[in-house]
Order: C-alpha cells, then sequence, then structure tokens
C-alpha cells in the first residue's frame, strides 16, 4: 500500500468547505482553535451537546417550541436529546425549494429523463398526504411502500412523514412473502405499491405480486398503485396515484416531538425474521444534515445520485440530499446495462456532481476496461462515494486513473442501524487508496479503530 495519499484537497478545496465554514462557526462561539479536521473532530468528542448544539445552530434547524437543552440526559442506553423540540423532518425539505430548479431527476432503462420540480413535488406530497389524512392516517401509523427508486417513493415518504405517520418501504425485486415478512410487522394503514420495476433490459411486472402483499395486510385502510410500466395499470379496489395526488391541496405538516419515529428500515433478516429499526424525526436530521453537509459537502449547487434501492438505507441518506438543498436522481434499472458503463453515461447526461456505488461495481467496470472519463463528459462531477463493501486500494486507484485525479473517493461505512456513516471522509482532508479517511462526528461511547493520524488529515489552518 502507498505511503502517498492518491488526492490531496487544494487551498481552495480546504477554504470553501461546508466543515470548514462550521469551524470557524465553532472557534468563534466557543473561542476554541479548531485549526484542522483532527482538531474539529477531537472537540466535537469531547464536548458532545456543545458540537450537536452547534450543528442545530449553524443549519437553523427549527422548532415550533423552545428545544430545551442539546442533551438532557446522557444515559447510556437513554439518551435524551432537545426535550423541549417540536418539528418535522418535511417542513426542513421545503424550505430550501427553489421555483424553476429541479428537486428530483429520474433516469429509468427505457425511460425518458424526468425532472420534477419544487413546487411539483409540493403538489403531489399535499396531494398525497390529503388523501392519506382522509383514509384516517394519522400520526403514529404506518404507511408502506412497495416500490422500485423512482420519484414517486420520495413523495410517498415525504407525504407520511408531514402527518407524522411512520414510513417503511421495501424494493420490487423483493418477493412477495420477503416483503410481507418486513412490511407485516408495522400494520400498516396504507400501502403505495407501483406495477412493476425496469432492469437489466426487463420490465417485471409486480402487479401480482403486490396483490399478494396487499392481502397479506388486513390492518389497510388504503392502497395506492403507481402506473410506474403501464400508465393504464389499475386494480380493484386501489386508487391510480393521479386520484391520490392530483387534489389541489395546501401542505399541513404536523409538529412532532424531537424522537418521533420517522420511519423504520429493516435488518437483512440472515438471522430469523428482519428486524426493525426506528430512527427519528430530530435525530435524522441533524445526523443527515451532518453527513451531507460537513462529511461530503453536498449544498444547494449540487446533484446528488446514489446507486440504491429503497430496500437499501443508503435510499434513506440520498432522499436526505433535498435537506440541503441538492437536487437527487432517482434511477431503475441497472448499472451496467445496456452498457457497463451506463451509471457513469448517467453521471454524464444528468451533469451529476455527487455519485454513489458499490465497490463491486467499479471492480466490474474495471475487468470490462471501461474508461468513464474517455467516454464521457464527467466534468461536473466533484465526488464519488463507496459503500456496501471494502473497496480494494486498486480500485481506488482505479477511479482515480479512470474516473478523474482531481475527484476524491470517499470510502463510507456504517449501516442500517445508524442509517448513517461511523468513518468517511470529508472535503479537507486527504484520500488514501485502500483507506477510510476521516471519523465521522459520533458520541465519545462510539470509537473508531481506524489507523492513526492518516484517518484524521492534515494540518490545516482554517482561520
Amino acid at each position: 500500500m502507498t505511503a502517498d495519499p492518491q488526492w490531496v484537497p487544494t487551498e481552495s478545496d480546504v477554504r470553501d468547505a461546508v466543515v470548514t465554514d462550521f469551524a470557524r462557526f465553532v472557534a468563534r462561539r466557543h473561542s476554541v482553535r479548531v485549526d484542522d479536521y483532527r482538531a474539529l473532530w477531537r472537540w466535537s468528542v469531547a464536548d458532545p451537546a456543545a458540537f450537536w448544539r452547534d450543528v442545530w445552530d449553524y443549519f437553523e434547524i427549527r422548532s415550533a417550541t423552545d428545544p430545551g437543552p442539546a442533551l438532557a440526559d446522557d444515559a447510556m442506553p437513554g439518551a435524551v436529546w432537545f426535550p423541549g423540540a417540536t418539528l418535522n423532518y418535511v417542513d426542513h425539505v421545503f424550505r430550501n425549494a427553489r421555483p424553476g430548479t429541479p428537486a428530483i431527476l429520474y433516469a429509468g432503462e427505457g425511460a425518458t429523463d424526468i425532472s420534477v420540480g419544487w413546487d411539483e413535488l409540493r403538489s403531489a406530497v399535499a396531494g398525497l398526504a390529503a388523501t392519506l389524512r382522509e383514509h384516517g392516517v394519522g400520526v403514529g401509523d404506518r404507511v408502506v411502500g412497495y416500490l422500485p427508486n423512482i420519484p414517486e417513493a420520495v413523495v410517498a415518504f415525504l407525504a407520511t412523514a408531514s402527518l407524522g405517520a411512520v414510513w417503511a418501504a421495501c424494493g420490487q425485486d423483493y418477493s412477495a412473502p420477503a416483503a410481507l415478512d418486513r412490511l407485516g410487522q408495522l400494520e400498516p394503514k396504507a400501502l403505495i405499491t407501483a406495477d412493476g420495476y425496469r432492469f437489466g433490459g426487463k420490465e417485471h411486472d409486480r402487479l401480482a405480486a403486490a396483490a399478494e402483499l396487499r392481502g397479506g395486510l388486513p390492518s389497510l385502510a388504503l392502497t395506492v398503485v403507481v402506473p410506474h410500466l403501464d400508465p393504464d395499470a389499475v386494480a380493484d379496489g386501489t386508487l391510480t396515484w393521479a386520484e391520490a395526488t392530483g387534489r389541489d391541496a395546501a401542505l399541513e405538516s404536523v409538529a412532532v416531538p424531537f424522537d418521533h419515529p420517522l420511519w423504520v428500515v429493516f435488518s437483512s433478516g440472515t438471522t430469523g425474521l428482519p428486524k426493525g429499526i426506528v430512527h427519528g424525526h430530530g435525530g435524522v436530521l441533524l445526523e443527515h444534515v451532518k453527513s451531507l453537509a460537513l462529511q461530503l459537502d453536498v449544498g444547494r449547487d449540487d446533484t446528488l445520485f446514489w446507486y440504491t434501492s429503497p430496500s437499501w438505507m443508503m435510499w434513506n441518506f440520498q432522499t436526505a440530499g433535498l435537506l440541503v438543498g441538492a437536487t437527487i436522481v432517482c434511477y431503475d434499472g441497472s448499472p451496467s446495462f445496456p452498457t457497463p458503463d451506463a451509471l457513469w453515461a448517467l453521471v454524464s447526461r444528468l451533469g451529476v456532481t455527487v455519485a454513489g456505488t458499490s465497490p463491486g461495481y467499479v471492480l466490474a467496470c474495471d475487468k470490462a476496461g471501461v474508461v468513464p472519463v474517455r467516454e464521457h463528459d464527467l466534468s461536473a462531477l466533484r465526488a464519488v462515494g463507496l459503500t456496501g463493501s471494502t473497496l480494494p486500494a486498486a480500485s481506488s486507484l482505479w477511479l482515480s486513473e479512470n474516473v478523474g485525479r482531481r475527484v476524491p473517493v470517499v470510502s463510507i461505512t456504517g449501516g442500517t442501524d445508524v442509517v448513517s456513516a461511523f468513518v468517511g471522509g470529508a472535503r479537507s482532508v486527504p484520500v488514501w487508496p485502500g483507506e477510510l479517511s476521516a471519523r465521522a462526528w459520533v458520541s465519545p461511547s462510539t470509537r473508531s479503530t481506524s489507523r492513526g493520524s492518516r484517518c484524521e488529515g492534515r494540518s490545516v489552518n482554517w482561520s
């Protein structure tokens, strides 16, 4: 393994990074020296209450009530954060609305690219929320999705969250019994499904599977069908997507306590029935603005695309790009169809600035002799994220050679239990091939085992 980094931030990279501006904010507020990433990290874990209060204030998190102290009780398990806060994740999405700009870009195999504007997104969310409310969905009820990675999945999640109801989903590559093993535990009141999905050059009709799933959920009061493959797709006893979202309604979000459930994500199910993991509005909101802005340096000028599906927590993570004003990309299909470089073609076509994929896909591109930077215009791309498995040093170097030496490779690791990353990168620290660049901000009870000083970056003056 080489002792030299494969990418080193320039002075402008460091100066303009969100994490640098946040460090200045911390230094001014607390009269502390946090001259580099390592110093900021050490300060944060020494005083987590101050750190998370600073995240709250820096990103201007809004509460309908006095949030109280950042950390009211540090007992573990059972720590109490912002005990007085009442808020809603959805409010923090739509405060970023920029008329005339896309909130979501959609691309799919054999499908026409679609742009969903902020106003269009708000209208669809408001319409679906009104329909859910009319069918008895309220605070604490569960709404589930059996959907591919399409804009309608994002709409359904946001509509659910706006009501204080709880979202859970899985992709349609899951069989009906596998989906029922997960979603059936929640006794949902509403199901949002699609007629099918695309993958590998084929259209996969899932109306029969959706009907089977619906039959196993006796608690349902409403089923909505998205005509994704066939515009005329219908099912008896259900509403069409147009019927569910087309009404003229105002978006009225419900303020809920900081730890009120936002969604349920599930373990893999390799040791019995999949286990549901619940995350709250406030915790996810703070964790994701921190991870996206401070770790990945994603903001309002970015287009974020991570190859994922609603079955994986990275779908939740990518959707949170809306929290920092980014445009997010939904993609339904294979990253390797019709050619091995299909993902890079999409990155080029949509002007993606931050792209995420898996080490397995990178290795497949290497074996196929793909040279993305030669075949596609990747000039907009400024970071590549990797997760899902270990990134070998050779694959990290392949990305530099074949995607661009000026593009940092941000390898991250975390999990469904935190719906985020424990270790990853930052715009202000170098990248070494085969290594994780920086410890993320976590509580003092969670320590990284990454390699010494390399994991903490070089010393950079942030003053």
